[in-house]
């Protein structure tokens, strides 16, 4: 049943049972004993008119749903609380919301006003959900410009020893491990890439690729014989066969370093525009369970703001209505006795 009741109801759902407290008007107490003859059920559709629930008996608290069922779950650990088993039809769609009533003499009328959703109400966590399309995802990782044979020819880049003077290209190896490029771009490295750390790896890679450094990639696509010196600075190997250039080419370096100069510097005082603005205050207002679990902040400030500033009726009676800041709606009913003490509260958080 979870798919059908979270904080809200799937408009359409069907066998919906609900839990109903009762208690004592003469002293707030539990009400228990009590059967489907003794109960007025009652539910109201947005739009419509209030709807009369045939009541019945249930053999058990976990049998079958059925219409108007209605049971005393446990006199002894749970008192005052039943089982009401409400009529599909309340729960239809075509309205935004319906209010279940349970209505037993001496005893404090029950109102639950649930919203309905056309909403998917997901069941199990997202991770459970992605099931074997997640799989699909590792295609991704893969980029057309950067197959495994391409990154092998990135493999030798910190390969201890002397220079392999052989013509075939495949075989060049340059000892460049002086250069400590591989602890900024290893395989693992690239796949951390993301939005959270790319500018961290950015401020190392600016830090550790000078001038002199990237003078050695100058050297990792010079035409012609290999240079047989035994001076490292001088080694020059042809991979222009490698097909690395469409990778790794001048421009695109070029434009990489443009990048990094033009990005704010870390710490630095950024404006944001007044839609930015507007976004960052909505997302804070409408978190879901922002406040507690059900309510976001938007919510919590209506009910604050109606209690208190709003129009108050009914103060001297069992039910008080406190209206909304623009006295357009009843924002808060609230069941209450003699004393003032809360029973039952029903909020419109609209």
């Amino acid at each position: 049943m979870s798919d059908k009741f979270q904080h809200e109801v799937k408009a359409g759902s069907t066998d919906i049972s609900l839990p109903v407290l009762l208690r004592k008007t003469a002293d707030n107490t539990e009400q228990t004993g009590k059967a489907f003859g003794d109960v007025t059920g009652s539910y109201w559709r947005q739009g419509g008119i209030r709807v009369a629930i045939t009541m019945a008996t249930l053999g058990s608290v976990n049998a079958a749903h059925s219409d108007g069922g209605f049971i005393e779950v446990d006199a002894t650990n749970q008192p005052g609380l039943y089982r009401l088993d409400v009529p599909d039809l309340a729960f239809a769609t075509g309205a935004d919301w319906v209010i279940i009533t349970v209505k037993v003499a001496s005893t404090y009328v029950f109102h639950l006003k649930l919203y309905l959703t056309t909403n998917v109400i997901q069941a199990g966590d997202s991770f459970t959900r992605i099931g074997a399309l997640g799989a699909g995802l590792t295609a991704l990782a893969q980029s057309s410009a950067w197959t495994a044979t391409r990154a092998g020819y990135v493999d030798k880049l910190n390969v201890t020893g002397t220079l392999a003077h052989s013509n075939a290209a495949a075989t060049y190896k340059a000892d460049v491990s002086g250069l400590a490029l591989a602890s900024v771009c290893t395989e693992a490295r690239l796949a951390e890439l993301g939005a959270t750390n790319l500018p961290a790896d950015v401020d190392t890679l600016l830090a550790r690729l000078t001038a002199a450094r990237a003078g050695y990639l100058d050297k990792l696509n010079v035409s012609g014989a290999l240079a047989h010196s035994d001076a490292a600075a001088t080694y020059k190997a042809d991979v222009s066969a490698l097909a690395l250039a469409s990778v790794c080419t001048e421009a695109r370096l070029a434009r990489l370093d443009a990048a990094i100069t033009t990005r704010a510097a870390t710490g630095a005082a950024m404006t944001l525009t007044s839609g930015e603005r507007d976004a960052v205050a909505a997302a804070h207002l409408d978190l879901a369970d922002g406040v507690e679990t059900g309510f976001t902040v938007r919510q919590v400030y209506r009910v604050m703001g109606a209690a208190c500033a709003a129009k108050l009726s009914g103060a001297a009676t069992a039910t008080n209505v406190i209206r909304n800041l623009g006295d357009t709606l009843n924002r808060i009913s609230a069941t209450v006795d003699a004393d003032g003490n809360r029973s039952a509260v029903v909020f419109n958080l609209t």
